[in-house]
């Protein structure tokens, strides 16, 4: 049984896969089993106040007795398909942010969530990782060389 898990830089990743539906948010396709750390339905819409999150889409999930049962900046990573975001953890006392990373189909029918082990403070301590992700991912059989998203 394959478990959607990919092992890109040595770092694991969860590979969740939705597909858009009639009402405009993407359901979940496919994901390991039992893995519940994000929701069954995603809606990405434009964000209503971009200065406070710092992008300028925001992935949401539904709202459960009054509260979203996942929310994130999507910030775009050099391409109209490629973004990250994050999800919030505490530990020690100290909140931390767990890297998502999101590829959307050339027509946004699908979305492909990767939820990765990586933990991170700033943007900066990520940037190297997600660009050799985003190589891995796109990068064709046999191919040699680098892809620039920026």
């Amino acid at each position: 049984m394959r478990l959607n898990r990919t092992n890109v830089t040595n770092e694991t990743t969860i590979q969740l896969t939705y597909q858009l539906s009639e009402n405009n948010w993407y359901l979940l396709a496919s994901a390991p089993p039992a893995f519940n750390k994000l929701p069954k339905e995603l809606k990405i819409e434009e964000t209503a106040k971009p200065e406070l999150i710092n992008a300028p889409y925001i992935i949401k999930g539904r709202q459960v007795k009054g509260v979203k049962e996942f929310f994130t900046g999507l910030k775009p990573f050099g391409s109209n398909t490629l973004f990250y975001g994050n999800k919030p953890e505490f530990r020690k006392g100290k909140t931390i942010r767990r890297l998502l990373l999101f590829v959307l189909s050339e027509d946004s029918q699908t979305l492909s969530v990767y939820f990765t082990f990586k933990l991170y403070f700033h943007t900066k301590e990520v940037e190297g990782f997600m660009q050799t992700f985003f190589n891995k991912l796109k990068q064709p059989k046999n191919y040699n060389g680098e892809f620039d998203f920026r």
